[in-house]
């Protein structure tokens, strides 16, 4: 190091030392000729190789004079300094100063972007390459972005020098160099700068460098496996155009870059004051390009690695035709595989790593096998094994994968390797070589060896039309057992009987994105032929005919109608009333589809022997398991067998699938090695040896998807060097295919197991290729499923040669290929939410995910899949979290919150949505009724009314006014019920008015005349309750909506007995507790509770035990109320047999579980009429007193508030207290004069005060008698 002071070259003084790095220190100088400050650069690094690069940096300075790189002042030799360069001197900072601070915004990197180019672009034309662009190198003078300046051209080159290279040195920086130039190429030329300027721009902008990484290790895997990420997709506002851009700048191969600065120059300027826009662009080219992944094995090597070492292994790499990557911090890395098998490059990395150890006994190199593009991809995951694999690296061993050690298939030992840190690794020690032995495999398809199978699925068939009973068979195996063939030969044998059985097939294809009743949709479609067609009226007309061939002509419209909605997307965009009226009520939707689909089924059974077959039931919906449960169980008398066929881990998705029906499973074992022979002599026909037979049935391991692949392997390949695992094996095939049919493959796999000429086109970029098709379906590679009007319908033959097709398009591809996908899918007939929702996703389009998401768990919702429903409402909010949308997915969370009778989350999800949703909207009042609902059945009763009555005040926009009346119907009922019709009253005017401008048969009419009653309830106007409450039921039958028309009847039910027309209460609740047993209604038990409430007033009181004990187990844990109202009926109904200790300790216990006064003054006259019963008369006088203070004179109307007045008269009698009694009864005797005095009918009045044996009681007492209540009352 110079010291201060000192002059050099005789003209310059050395006042401080600025900097160093590449072998030389920089000094801040003065030059004693003017006084100019310069920068004085002196080498500190020996040896003559140095000393010509510092001698070819002097020349390159010297011959360039561009105002953005910095200016030579002069050079020379000093006698003991030795060689020098003095440069201008810049104030400033370097751009990666400026960067440690934040990253640029879009416009200033573009500016940069430009500036650099601009000097990049001169430089070039001059024949020099900088090969050492970073931030560092790049000074802004006095700090200012718009006067950059490119520094250090220390290992720059130009044309007019020859190359100086060491073997094993690498000159550049890890993160900004070129793969060629970490290779070491020596034909790297200006397009490395084109990559590292890339480099540059992409860190400005999105404050990272595009491989990013923690160590140099890490940094070199990225750098060979990976390809870089979009710009956009690190920081959004990058945007589109520049990452597009980026993109082209930093491609793996030097060709396929951008060619020229001057190119980068025009693109980048053209950006210039542009500013980000909508979401990212997908460009209008094929999205499935000519790239593809491969399979490769990576050899990684720690340095720093002595040179006779890296000598050794890159002429080993050399014969084996392996790609060496080198870091500067001396890590080497190897790539395998571009032009072989897998088993082979697995099988290359790991000798060459092998012989590096022979030449470096203290080497600890690493083989990892994966897939790589042709133009990079993410391997995060392998980078990730790479990394901990570290910790169990020894000197002298090669380490090795899982995926590695397959495809070597026993041709070498390898022990595993562990550590205290990683003790279940999946890393193995190569120990030495051993002989071949073959691996076994896995996945699907024959019918070599499965007679027995397909004779009990057969012999199922005969027994279930012999029978005349439904019967259940479920066929399992592992992926590749050859299922779905079993299942298709049982079926053409079935029909080829006598008495040949409607099949119908649905299948759950969509894996893990099956819709809530999915299966059902896909097997109705299929029956109906409802795949392919593209015209909505005349799928709508063809359903609407094939449904009225089957049901009762008065079903036909409704049936049809709720069959489309299932089936047919467009069919939704116009409902009919009953379908508009489901929308707003998800239980009703459930209901109607539900019903429509059991209704045809049940007519396909009643017609003859019929099979339903439900394939990959192992992915099925559990809305669809159900529904299929549920038929099967009300098949009774029915010739119907249904066939499940899945894979093993389907008991474990549905542990109780079919759990109570007549179930048999067949078990699909491996082949036997004969029935595994016979399966693979039929592909490779005669002529083959017994021991290439022998090896091909070993290493299928008795799985008719491997025997077959291996197969037709050997048959286009030669039955020399098989593949020895499964990826090896699918791989193997695809290479034996062309470029062209690998190509269509990987397009055609983005869709899934099977596709659409259509879709494939679009990812073809408009290519269409039936010719290619039919090449394929011929070479048993796919199948043509149909010829519908999308192109055709195709599928995978087997499941792996799909995933492997899938596996080899590039991640640059994939993105752009799911959302071209997903944009294919919205172009159909048949929309599906799920698949278009995932593609996007897949595609990082996730903004146009979200409503997909919702829509498919709005579609959950209303099959009441409720897991389902909260799944996509989450992953809805996870894709877009603006305003509109996070409010919407927030409604359906608390919708679903609601069905759960979660409370707590419902309000808090409710409340959250109404903050971000435009109030007055549909979304908005379907919040507000969760909150409403929420707040009222969670007891929070000062909310429920705060709540009610400030949404009241809301005027809702015209398409929100039926989901309006729904929000308030249903409060305005339980505020009249309650006793609150004072403040009932102005909320029903208020929504009576928006009402009135709806169609007279929307559902907002029912739940208006719902609130009517309630109000008149609670005014104590029984009659007119009696009749609104029969007037809304038959509202809502009118709109299909059963199940509240089975609720409300119910009440008018109630109605009846509470005005002493018992038996008219007992025909109304009975018939509809038959129709709520029917469709698996939990309202029966209320229902029940009100039929044990009327058979105890008519005095049937062993009737009203039996079916008051029988509701007590449901209704403790649903509704508090109603069970402890079961616990006084019963004890009533106890006292009135006798059994007062009983009777006694169900009144106790309804006591006990009044957790409000409503409920606990009947709890206390309940228990004293027992102890009346017992002569306990001070304890019942004392229960009684109380019960009676807590009454109101004019209070609403209860049905307990005599049963209370008369016990107290009761009470005070049995004491002795007579007046009292008297006066009691008396008072009694006015309320119930007013009360009768509410109800206009003169029958109904007439009931009321003489058939209900507490208000006759209670004018006996009070010394007048009754009218007659007519006969049958």
């Amino acid at each position: 190091m110079a010291e201060i002071g000192r002059i050099i070259g005789g003209r310059f003084r050395i006042d401080a030392r600025a900097g160093s790095g590449g072998g030389s220190i920089v000094y801040r100088a003065t030059d004693t000729t003017d006084g100019a400050t310069v920068a004085l650069k002196l080498p500190h690094a020996g040896g003559a190789l140095f000393e010509k690069r510092f001698e070819r940096e002097i020349s390159i300075l010297a011959d360039i004079d561009d105002a953005r790189v910095v200016r030579h002042v002069a050079h020379g030799r000093d006698p003991e300094a030795g060689q020098f360069l003095a440069m201008e001197w810049l104030e400033g900072e370097t751009l990666s100063d400026r960067l440690h601070r934040a990253p640029l915004d879009r416009g200033e990197a573009i500016a940069l972007g430009v500036a650099l180019a601009e000097t990049l672009a001169r430089i070039h034309d001059r024949g020099v390459i900088h090969r050492d662009l970073k931030p560092s190198n790049v000074l802004l003078a006095d700090a200012d972005l718009g006067r950059p300046k490119l520094l250090d051209f220390g290992i720059a080159r130009s044309a007019a020098h020859t190359a100086m290279t060491n073997t094993g040195a690498l000159l550049g920086t890890a993160g900004y160099m070129s793969p060629e130039q970490v290779r070491g190429d020596a034909a790297v030329d200006h397009r490395t700068d084109i990559f590292s300027l890339g480099c540059v721009v992409f860190q400005c902008v999105t404050g990272r460098l595009p491989f990013d990484a923690e160590s140099p290790a890490e940094w070199l895997l990225k750098l060979a496996l990976e390809q870089a990420p979009r710009a956009d997709a690190i920081h959004d506002d990058a945007g589109a155009d520049l990452a597009d851009i980026l993109e082209q700048m930093l491609q793996k191969r030097a060709a396929n870059r951008l060619s020229s600065m001057s190119q980068v120059v025009r693109l980048l300027s053209g950006l210039r004051g542009s500013v980000v826009a909508g979401p990212k662009s997908v460009r209008s080219r094929a999205a499935i390009t000519e790239s593809e992944r491969r399979f490769a094995s990576v050899l990684l090597v720690r340095g720093p690695i002595p040179p006779h070492a890296a000598a050794a292994l890159a002429a080993h790499a050399k014969q084996r035709s392996g790609l060496v990557y080198e870091s500067p911090d001396g890590v080497m890395l190897v790539v395998f595989g571009s032009a072989e098998s897998p088993t082979d490059a697995a099988q290359s990395a790991t000798l060459v790593g092998t012989a590096l150890v022979d030449a470096w006994p203290a080497a600890t190199p690493i083989v990892l096998s994966t897939r790589m593009s042709t133009e990079g991809g993410r391997f995060d995951e392998a980078i990730g094994r790479a990394t901990s694999f570290s910790a169990l690296a020894r000197p002298g061993a090669v380490l090795v994968d899982d995926a590695t050690r397959r495809l070597l298939g026993g041709t070498l030992i390898c022990e595993p390797a562990t550590s205290a840190d990683l003790p279940s690794a999946r890393a193995f020690v190569v120990a030495g070589d051993v002989p071949a032995e073959p691996n076994s495999l896995r996945p699907a398809s024959d019918l070599f060896g499965r007679e027995r199978e397909i004779s009990a699925l057969v012999d199922s068939f005969r027994h279930v039309t012999s029978d005349g009973a439904p019967e259940v068979v479920l066929v399992l195996g592992v992926a590749g057992a050859g299922k779905s063939r079993v299942v298709a030969e049982a079926r053409a044998r079935m029909a080829a009987t006598r008495e040949p059985p409607t099949i119908l097939v649905g299948s759950a294809e969509n894996g893990e994105r099956t819709e809530s009743l999915g299966l059902v949709r896909s097997m109705l479609r299929r029956h109906f032929s409802l795949r392919g067609k593209t015209d909505p009226a005349a799928s709508e007309s063809a359903l609407h005919a094939a449904v009225a061939e089957l049901v009762a002509p008065s079903l036909v419209e409704t049936t049809a109608d709720f069959l489309a909605e299932l089936l047919l997307d467009h069919h939704r965009d116009v409902p009919s009333a009953a379908v508009r009226a489901a929308r707003a009520e998800p239980r009703l939707m459930s209901d109607q589809l539900v019903r429509a689909v059991e209704l045809v089924l049940r007519a396909i059974a009643a017609s003859g022997p019929a099979v339903l077959c439900l394939e990959q039931i192992h992915w099925a919906d559990e809305a669809s398991i159900a529904l299929f449960d549920r038929f099967i169980g009300s098949c009774e008398g029915f010739p119907v067998l249904l066939i499940g066929a899945g894979r093993p881990e389907t008991l474990d998705r549905f542990p109780k699938l079919f759990a109570d029906r007549p179930t048999t499973t067949i078990q699909l074992r491996a082949l036997s090695p004969k029935a595994g022979a016979d399966l693979v002599a039929s592909i490779l026909g005669p002529g083959w040896p017994s021991e290439a037979l022998d090896r091909l049935v070993a290493l299928g391991g008795g799985n008719p998807l491997f025997l077959r692949e291996l197969a037709y392997a050997a048959r286009e390949g030669g039955a020399r060097d098989l593949p020895e695992t499964a990826l090896a094996l699918a791989q193997s095939r695809l290479d034996r295919l062309g470029e062209r049919d690998r190509r269509i493959l990987r397009a055609a796999s983005v869709f899934g197991a099977r596709f659409s000429g259509d879709g494939l086109a679009a990812l073809l970029g408009g290519e269409r290729h039936e010719d290619a098709l039919s090449t394929l379906v011929g070479a048993n590679v796919l199948r043509k499923e149909d010829d519908a009007s999308d192109g055709g319908r195709y599928a995978f033959q087997s499941a792996i040669l799909r995933e492997a097709a899938y596996a080899s398009i590039p991640d640059q591809d994939l993105a752009r290929a799911h959302v071209r996908a997903a944009e294919q899918i919205e172009k159909g007939s048949h929309l599906e939410p799920l698949e278009i929702a995932f593609h996007f996703e897949a595609g990082g389009a996730r903004q146009r995910a979200a409503p997909w998401y919702l829509r498919a768990g709005r579609w959950a919702l209303e099959t009441l899949d409720l897991t389902s429903a909260q799944r996509w409402a989450e992953r809805a909010l996870a894709c877009d979290e603006a305003p509109l949308a996070k409010g919407a997915a927030l409604v359906l969370l608390a919708e679903v919150d609601e069905m759960r009778w979660d409370w707590t989350s419902g309000k808090a999800h409710a409340t959250a949505a109404m903050e971000l949703l435009p109030v007055g909207g549909v979304l908005w009042f379907i919040a507000a009724h969760v909150l409403i609902l929420s707040s009222m059945r969670s007891r929070d009763i000062a909310g429920f009314y705060e709540h009610a009555t400030r949404i009241s005040l809301i005027d809702p926009a015209p398409e929100a006014r039926n989901t309006a009346a729904h929000a308030l119907g249903g409060a305005i009922n339980s505020m009249g019920i309650s006793g609150h019709a004072e403040t009932a009253e102005p909320i029903l005017a208020r929504v009576e008015a928006y009402v009135a401008t709806l169609p007279e048969g929307t559902s907002g009419h029912a739940y208006v005349t719902m609130g009517r009653g309630g109000i008149a309830l609670g005014r104590g106007d029984l009659g007119s309750y009696r009749t609104l409450r029969y007037e809304a039921a038959e509202r809502f039958e009118a709109l299909n909506d059963w199940r509240r028309a089975v609720e409300v009847r119910g009440t008018a039910g109630y109605a009846e007995a509470v005005l002493g027309r018992y038996d008219d209460a007992l025909a109304t609740l009975e018939a509809c507790v038959a129709r709520a047993v029917d469709h698996g209604m939990t309202t029966v038990h209320y229902l029940r509770h009100n039929i044990g409430f009327a058979l105890m007033q008519m005095g049937r009181f062993a009737e009203a035990r039996t079916v008051l004990e029988a509701v007590l187990t449901p209704l403790e844990t649903r509704d508090v109320r109603l069970y402890a109202g079961s616990l006084r009926y019963l004890s009533r109904s106890l006292v009135g047999l006798g059994e007062l200790d009983l009777a006694e300790r169900h009144a106790r216990a309804a006591l006990e579980r009044a957790d409000r006064a409503s409920m606990a003054l009947p709890g206390k006259a309940d228990l004293a009429h027992v102890l009346l019963a017992r002569a306990g008369v001070s304890e019942a006088y004392a229960l009684a007193e109380e019960a009676a203070a807590g009454l109101s004179p004019d209070g609403a109307f209860d049905e307990c508030e005599m049963f209370i007045r008369l016990t107290h008269a009761r009470a005070c009698r049995l004491r002795g207290d007579m007046e009292a009694a008297k006066s009691i009864a008396l008072a009694a005797r006015d309320r119930l004069d007013r009360l009768a005095g509410k109800i206009q009918d003169p029958s109904l009045r007439a009931s009321f005060v003489g058939a209900v044996p507490e208000h006759t009681r209670i004018l006996k007492l009070a010394g007048r008698s009754a009218p007659p209540s007519g006969p049958g009352h």
